[in-house]
């Protein structure tokens, strides 16, 4: 799997947008992560990805339930369908995926917080991983 990642200067971070035209996407936490090294751990981060966009949170070293709390801000544009959250395990040398989740933008309230628990799945048919991939805890506002 490959994908760039945009530099900090163009991954905004923030403490919220009320303007229209953002969309504020706050990464709280995942749980239930199925276990991807041999300590029977992993070491997680989240990718959220809206149209050419790609921001990144902190890797949270060894742990199945990892706590990020990081909030991006994107230039939000209505023709956007989904805003997408990928989970992956860090390992020294690459980076294992977890799950992923694809969120429906087009019936967000404006101007209201929407908090959700957004259960993993697989990206496609291709995925190796079976069973529950764990869930991500999203907030969006517009």
């Amino acid at each position: 799997f490959f994908f760039v990642l945009i530099m900090p200067d163009e991954c905004h971070q923030s403490a919220g947008v009320e303007e229209a035209g953002y969309l504020s996407v706050l990464v709280l936490k995942a749980r239930d992560l199925i276990p991807m090294d041999s300590n029977g751990l992993s070491d997680p981060y989240a990718v959220v990805t809206l149209g050419k966009t790609v921001c990144q949170t902190n890797v949270i070293g060894k742990t199945l339930h990892p706590s990020w709390k990081e909030e991006f801000t994107f230039t939000f544009e209505r023709d956007m369908r989904f805003i997408e959250i990928t989970v992956f395990d860090r390992d020294l040398t690459s980076s294992d995926f977890e799950g992923s989740v694809k969120i429906p933008l087009m019936e967000l309230p404006a101007n209201k917080r929407i908090r959700a628990w957004y259960p993993l799945g697989l990206r496609s048919s291709k995925d190796k991983l079976k069973g529950a991939l764990g869930d991500v805890l999203i907030e969006l506002y517009t």
